[in-house]
């Protein structure tokens, strides 16, 4: 039995911060994002979002300045908006550069338009933001790069492989239904992207928007179901509350939006179909009874452009229940949409410094309430994880674990059920350009993320653990019947990372190895192992 060491390498980021000063602007997924999580789990942010993350909620949190004790309080002290100014102010952002090495396979996570081949990859972003009474105006692109080297990819025929006609980088194990190439070409290649751009108007609690603005919904840290940063921000049309506000029995927001999703050079040779209408609705709310406590709904349809009417529009407002989509004509309900839904719960203990999350979320209808009662689990999927800081000296310590799982419940044995973000009508799935808009570990697979940081005036250091395994749906459709519980394809990896203050500088990096078995469900095949760098 031949056994590879395949690498596995973080990615070495360095964004490039500016002085700390009266308003901090902050990108999804950043150091800084992932810090605000820290923050709100002290209980420091008092206008933190409840489901609905994006630069611009982030741009408008409460006050934490009075917070002199919060270990980067130094460097990035993260003090509230202004007002509007009435006149204009334009304020340069802070520069963000990030490079990624895979050593011998793609690998790329909440990376948003950057997506990461193998050899290195590189992403900068630069702008700019104009403030003028209740309107803001940020120029945001991002610049991506990518070596894209060779590497193996799944077989052209074989059990379970159905490309369907479509380009030979595409994914091979969901018959054709989801634009998620397997490699961008076989050359290196560049793009320039809107990035975080956005025009928006804000009137108290209102806000309206025009924005290619990444989004993330929910209370994950790292593998949201419905919505994260993992693709490129797709144009995308928003409207309501600018963040939580009153209303009488707690704090709530509450978002609609329509897009346009992309597809990828690397999918099918159709012109009219390169095109798909997203409509999604985001509610959340934090009951005043329960303290710490924040719900949430989410909900978004997708189809094709093509043929589009005013009621496509609407979709979102939709009846949960299929039974209420029946005619004569349509007895079973169907249409050419695919919906996802979710539901969200986070519950934190500033006190205690430990939070709790879930994401439960559905792929498919069911028919009727009497359906919900008797198979509450068909098509779910769920993401749950905890959070917890403990004092460390003159620092904290962060613990996290998250689990999450995608593939199909036992329920399938006896209905349809899709896999998630594929679907045999809208072909290019849940993806823009050729990335996912969910959960980045991808349709049907599982995992289990534990890691540990320590934080002081500094930065901080720590450790992780990984476990993927991917595309069970693909696996126990065609593989299981000959490799029983042998065959799944599985990726171990540990790594540490790290962020460091230098003047002026934020620099992070991040270096991990891991381990894969049964690469594209080939029972001992040679198990690489890679090293991935951030």
């Amino acid at each position: 039995m031949r056994s590879r060491l395949v690498l596995q390498i973080a990615v070495l980021i360095l964004p490039l911060a500016a002085p700390a000063q009266a308003q901090q602007y902050v990108r999804l997924g950043s150091e800084l994002d992932d810090y605000l999580r820290l923050l709100e789990l002290r209980g420091t942010l008092s206008a933190a979002p409840l489901v609905f993350r994006s630069p611009t909620t982030l741009a408008s949190l409460g006050p934490v300045a009075r917070d002199t004790t919060h270990p980067w309080f130094a460097h990035h002290p993260f003090s509230a908006e202004s007002r509007a100014p009435a006149g204009p102010a334009l304020n340069l952002l802070d520069p963000d550069w990030r490079m990624v090495y895979n050593s011998r396979y793609p690998g790329t996570e909440n990376d948003g338009a950057l997506w990461a081949g193998r050899g290195a990859s590189v992403a900068l972003s630069l702008g700019a933001r104009l403030r003028w009474g209740p309107v803001t105006a940020v120029l945001d692109p991002t610049f991506t790069w990518a070596q894209n080297r060779d590497f193996d990819l799944a077989p052209d025929s074989g059990i379970g492989v159905n490309r369907g006609g479509l380009s030979r980088f595409a994914y091979a194990w969901a018959g054709g239904g989801i634009d998620w190439p397997e490699r961008f070409g076989d050359q290196a290649f560049a793009r320039l992207d809107w990035g975080q751009t956005a025009i928006r108007l804000n009137l108290r609690p209102l806000t309206l928007g025009l924005s290619t603005e990444n989004l993330w919904w929910g209370p994950a840290v790292r593998n949201p179901v419905l919505m994260s940063n993992t693709a490129a921000g797709f144009p995308h049309l928003d409207l309501g509350t600018g963040g939580p506000v009153w209303i009488g029995i707690g704090r709530a927001e509450a978002r609609l939006l329509w897009g346009r999703l992309a597809e990828s050079a690397y999918f099918d040779t159709i012109p009219w179909n390169d095109g798909r209408l997203l409509s999604g609705m985001v509610l959340g709310l934090q009951p005043r009874w329960v303290k710490g406590l924040s719900l949430g709904v989410t909900r978004v349809f997708y189809q094709t452009w093509d043929s589009l009417t005013a009621a496509d529009f609407a979709d979102i407002f939709q009846t949960i229940f299929k039974v209420g989509l029946s005619s004569p004509s349509n007895r079973e309900g169907d249409d050419r949409r695919d919906q996802l839904l979710s539901l969200t719960a986070r519950w934190t203990f500033p006190e205690a410094g430990f939070e709790a999350y879930v994401e439960w979320a559905r792929n498919d209808h069911n028919w009727d309430l009497r359906d919900l009662l008797i198979e509450p689990d068909h098509s779910r999927a769920y993401t749950i994880g905890f959070q917890q800081l403990l004092p460390s000296g003159s620092g904290l310590v962060r613990l996290q674990g998250e689990f999450t799982t995608l593939g199909r419940p036992a329920t399938f044995q006896g209905r349809s059920t899709p896999t998630y973000y594929t679907h045999y009508i809208v072909r290019q799935g849940y993806t823009h350009r050729g990335q996912l808009l969910g959960a980045g570990i991808g349709p049907g697979s599982q995992s289990q993320f534990f890691a540990a940081d320590r934080y002081d005036q500094n930065g901080r250091m720590g450790v992780f653990l990984q476990r993927v395994r991917f595309d069970d749906d693909a696996y126990f459709s065609s593989f299981a019947p000959t490799l029983c519980y042998r065959g799944h394809q599985t990726e171990l990896t540990a790594g540490v990372r790290a962020a460091r203050f230098a003047g002026p500088l934020d620099l992070s990096a991040r270096l991990s190895l891991s381990h894969q078995l049964n690469r594209h469900y080939q029972l001992d095949s040679p198990r690489p192992s890679f090293w991935r760098a951030r």
